[in-house]
């Protein structure tokens, strides 16, 4: 350290006025009662841990070893969740602050409901919901996955909205990532019929049911292990897919091709896996299908990403699909089976693409500094469309972002006095200034951006465009899948533990929202942290 930030001393004494002393960052903070239950709290929290932890004699010995004598027991259950209950109250409001930030606001409900999630009960707790954060007419998208109660949930709303007195301008985002597992099951159903038809055993229900037979049996599971010493491989478990979960056909795939060796040699030498060998031509048309899903996966994971606008990437994704499928019907040396899978997921895609042409979809690439109107021309889009898109995208920002003359027009006044004939000019000067949409539009598209960050390019443009920036941040914003939030739901089964099943709905509901927002709060804290002491490490004394 002494040699890389000589701002820094290692010694106690710095060697000149310039230079930082290192105790002053290693002074220990003393022992206080609230910020030690502030961390108890955020470890029950954070680690779904049941209330009734502190009242376990061997968890109050670790947490109250050599603590000062003034800390003689852990506070009880009843406590612990009163505490929790406070902390959700004040960490909502930050969560509030937060949201009326933005001018308009989308979101990826996924409910924690006591009832049936029937249509209209999800559209009344999704107003519930509005009016709580105060943003009621204020919302601008809403991503859901295909299911029916949330198509009756959409008209729903809409009607009790209109009839609260808001105009209900909200579009809904059906989550098409939400049926991945479905077109794999519908590509692969297409190889089994067409393998069917052909008075043969379906290849893919041979690979299934014979991982299926190993993973459930102790003695084949034995018995692969030691095929793969024998063959040299290291072992890995041979996957199953599920209809419930994506990609899963292609990870099954790929981790067969993987343990190819040792499988084949596990079917010849057990007869009651025997039936379910697999030809050469056979693995050869197994690699043609694990090619022709990689594009799935892959786009799966772009869409996948929490921490960057996946709305842009949208339109995108379609056509990367389209364009490898097309590859297919090019190709007349296939299997049938995979010209019947291509064209299954031609109709998967056709169902969503002409969603594609929705506000939400082209503000989202309009706002990309890096397409604008220019990637529907890298992608052969006619000229009619790009224009129409074009046309759409400037009705809205008129209607609903432009600054009006009269309210440009108060903000200047209140800055010119009578008869300064100077900032009179200067008004008029600024009065001319061309409109920030158009502009925008205007320039080349950037040709990278940092990380791939465009928010943080937004931010850094603000000055520039300074109301097509809060536009930008409502409408990048907007998720593109649901995939973010499910992720957060996925540690449901953690925060019901068998040792917390007696929680009532509310405690998991302020649960729940109190793990996401507190864990979200540790990652900001981190970066803070991490920036602050580069700036210090780089000689900041701020």
């Amino acid at each position: 350290m002494g040699r890389m930030h000589k701002a820094i001393s290692i010694s106690n004494q710095p060697n000149s006025p310039n230079t930082l002393g290192i105790k002053k960052y290693l002074q220990p903070k003393g022992f206080a009662k609230d910020d030690f239950e502030k961390k108890l709290l955020d470890f029950i929290i954070l680690t779904d841990q049941p209330f009734t932890i502190t009242e376990s004699e061997s968890f109050q010995g670790f947490a109250l070893y050599n603590r000062p004598s003034e800390i003689k027991s852990l506070p009880c259950a009843k406590t612990i969740k009163a505490k929790l209950l406070q902390l959700y109250d004040l960490e909502k409001v930050n969560v509030a602050k937060k949201v009326e930030r933005c001018s308009r606001k989308n979101i990826d409900y996924n409910g924690l409901l006591d009832f049936a999630h029937s249509g209209k009960l999800l559209a009344e707790s999704l107003v519930k919901f509005f009016e709580d954060y105060q943003i009621l007419g204020k919302i601008s998208t809403i991503t859901t996955d295909n299911a029916s109660n949330n198509i009756t949930m959409m008209k729903e709303l809409e009607s009790i909205m209109s009839e609260k007195g808001n105009h209900s301008d909200v579009e809904s985002l059906d989550d098409s990532s939400s049926d991945e597992n479905q077109f794999d099951s519908d590509v692969n159903s297409s190889g089994e019929d067409e393998a069917s038809s052909s008075n043969t055993l379906s290849i893919y229900e041979r690979v299934r049911k014979s991982i299926s037979m190993i993973r459930r049996s102790s003695y084949f599971r034995q018995s692969f292990y030691e095929a793969c010493e024998i063959k040299k491989v290291k072992h890995k478990q041979l996957v199953l897919d599920n209809q419930v979960r994506w990609n899963t056909g292609y990870f099954m795939l790929t981790r067969l091709m993987e343990m190819r060796e040792p499988y084949k040699s596990l079917l010849r030498s057990e007869k009651q896996l025997s039936s379910f060998q697999l030809e050469e031509h056979e693995w050869d048309l197994i690699s043609e299908m694990i090619t022709f899903l990689k594009p799935f996966y892959e786009m799966t994971l772009h869409l996948s990403k929490a921490k960057q606008p996946s709305m842009t990437l949208s339109a995108a994704i379609y056509m990367e699909l389209y364009k490898h499928l097309e590859s297919y019907n090019s190709r007349s040396n296939l299997p049938k089976e995979m010209m019947v899978a291509a064209k299954a997921a031609c109709e998967k895609l056709n169902k969503y693409y002409p969603e594609s042409d929705g506000l939400v979809y082209i503000l989202g690439l309009l706002l990309d500094p890096r397409c604008k109107l220019e990637w529907y021309k890298s992608v052969g889009i006619d000229t009619q469309t790009i224009r129409k898109n074009k046309r759409t995208a400037l009705e809205f920002w008129d209607e609903f972002y432009k600054p009006s003359h009269e309210s440009v027009n108060n903000a200047e006044d209140k800055l010119v006095d009578d008869g300064d004939i100077l900032s009179s000019q200067m008004k008029r000067k600024r009065m001319s200034k061309p409109d920030e949409f158009r502009t925008y539009l205007s320039m080349p598209p950037v040709e990278k951006v940092v990380n791939n960050d465009i928010l943080q390019w937004w931010k850094d443009h603000e000055q520039s465009f300074p109301v097509l920036a809060s536009m930008a941040r409502d409408f990048l914003a907007a998720s593109g899948t649901g995939v973010p939030i499910e992720r957060v739901f996925s540690f449901g089964p953690d925060l019901l533990s068998p040792k917390r099943l007696s929680m009532q709905v509310e405690t998991v509901r302020k649960s729940f929202c109190l793990k996401a927002w507190r864990k979200t709060a540790l990652v900001t804290y981190k970066q803070n942290k991490m920036i602050a002491v580069a700036k210090i490490m780089a000689g900041s004394r701020d």
